[in-house]
């Protein structure tokens, strides 16, 4: 997978995205361990006429089958990895969102949007009122970009980071549209078991032009690592546009500082060269 390439900053990741970029190359390793596991049993499979010849044990006693019938299996059990894969990493983009997007807020807090939030009179505190009120509105107002229509999501959150200060994420028309297919396709997985609905032909049908309503929708290989590699760029984005201003700042202090540090040098400098100066002409 190509990555985005982002300038150097001053300041690191977010704690959120090392922990996405964590689970993320975890998933990686396992999807390339199982095919790998699975290249090897097929070839194996030429070999003999049923797994429990080569497999070892106990897994051989858990798929008994014939070698013929694993060529039919490997083609599932391909689909379902591909499934899962694209759920998982969905599943992470979306908890990186929170987190990064709740920081965001919070640092920001009180700001002028608008939220509504909704609460039980029984769960209201006794005390530390403020502090209940101000954890129930980030929440609510992260809720609202995070469940926000997969086609709006991007564009609420560029209008999130913008009003709380920060620059817009670097962003491009051709990932937004794959990020926005790759939500679109793990809802069609993890809602419809990978049929095609109405919704999920009307949302692809401009990638995926052949999508039968009805049919398995089928996610190859390329096309995964496609998506993938555009939902993990979007999280980097976002992280880079937050820390970008905050390196800004960092710079820009460290510049004031060397400059206040020069103006100081330069001051004892001169005012050493005054007393030389004073200390020649007493001499004479």
């Amino acid at each position: 997978m190509s990555r985005l390439q982002l300038p150097q900053v001053h300041v690191p990741r977010s704690r959120h995205l090392v922990l996405f970029e964590q689970e993320f190359e975890g998933l990686n390793s396992f999807y390339w361990m199982y095919r790998s596991a699975s290249a090897l049993m097929l070839q194996q499979s030429e070999k003999f006429a049923r797994t429990t010849d080569f497999l070892p044990q106990p897994e051989a006693s858990r798929l008994d089958i014939s070698c013929g019938e694993i060529g039919v299996i490997s083609t599932q059990a391909d689909r379902v990895a591909r499934y899962g894969i694209l759920v998982q990493v969905i599943t992470y983009y979306e908890v990186y969102l929170t987190g990064v997007l709740s920081d965001v807020v919070s640092t920001r807090w009180p700001g002028s949007r608008q939220v509504t939030v909704k609460f039980r009179p029984s769960d209201l505190p006794n005390g530390e009122l403020n502090s209940y009120l101000k954890a129930a509105s980030v929440a609510s107002e992260v809720a609202s970009v995070i469940d926000e229509s997969y086609s709006r999501r991007l564009a609420r959150i560029s209008n999130l980071l913008t009003s709380c200060g920060f620059p817009e994420p670097q962003q491009s028309a051709d990932r937004k549209m794959l990020v926005t297919a790759a939500c679109e396709i793990r809802n069609c997985v993890v809602h419809n078991g990978g049929k095609v609905d109405h919704r999920t032909k009307d949302a692809l049908e401009s990638i995926f032009p052949a999508l039968a309503i009805g049919a398995q929708f089928e996610l190859d290989e390329a096309c995964l690592w496609k998506l993938l590699a555009a939902v993990r760029d979007d999280a980097r984005a976002i992280d880079f546009a937050i820390r970008k201003q905050a390196s800004e700042k960092r710079v820009s202090r460290s510049a004031k500082r060397r400059r206040a540090l020069a103006r100081r040098k330069a001051e004892n400098l001169a005012q050493m060269h005054a007393r030389r100066g004073t200390n020649n002409t007493d001499e004479l």
